[in-house]
């Protein structure tokens, strides 16, 4: 091959993939999923509906408002007939209790890309006050903010006592504003 050859080669691959990695980025979305043990195995979800209002004031912080809302109805693991039970009165109640909520209380601010946010999350009409190690990223004019929460599902009384299901289960929400 001759050398002209493989220089428009290189800026053809080089191009490919920079208007690649442009696509990823402007593909981020917003998110809420979780894990959790089942039989000794993760099993994976996630919450198609939600909504999150973030108040984001990068000048000020701790001036900053994070609330949101899952909707229980859009639980979604793969398997229909799980997700079924889960809206039922022993897991999530989903007549009784269909949204899950998180009210923020209070910021502090740790440095430009960290803050931690202190609320109050419910889940079946208990609620309990928790801190959210928030991250935050600016990509193309974009804010994301990142989070995960380790919850003891018992805590809120959503399923009984278990010897295959653990107590405990990781949330994971990606905010993209």
């Amino acid at each position: 091959m001759k050398k002209h050859n493989k220089v428009i080669l290189l800026v053809f691959l080089f191009a490919f993939l920079g208007l690649f990695a442009t696509i990823n980025q402007k593909t981020e979305t917003s998110s809420v999923t979780f894990k959790i043990n089942n039989f000794g195995s993760a099993v994976s979800g996630s919450f198609s509906k939600f909504n999150i209002t973030v108040d984001y004031n990068k000048n000020s912080p701790l001036k900053s408002v994070f609330n949101g809302e899952i909707f229980v109805s859009s639980i979604n693991t793969g398997i229909g007939m799980r997700d079924k039970h889960l809206k039922e009165e022993d897991y999530f109640d989903e007549k009784k209790y269909p949204k899950i909520s998180f009210k923020s209380l209070s910021i502090i601010s740790k440095n430009d890309s960290l803050m931690i946010v202190n609320g109050n999350l419910t889940i079946k009409n208990v609620t309990k006050k928790i801190s959210l190690n928030v991250n935050i990223k600016e990509v193309l004019n974009k804010t994301i903010f990142t989070t995960s929460i380790k919850i003891n599902r018992r805590d809120y009384n959503v399923g009984g006592n278990s010897f295959t299901l653990s107590d405990d289960l990781t949330a994971f929400i990606k905010f993209v504003k």
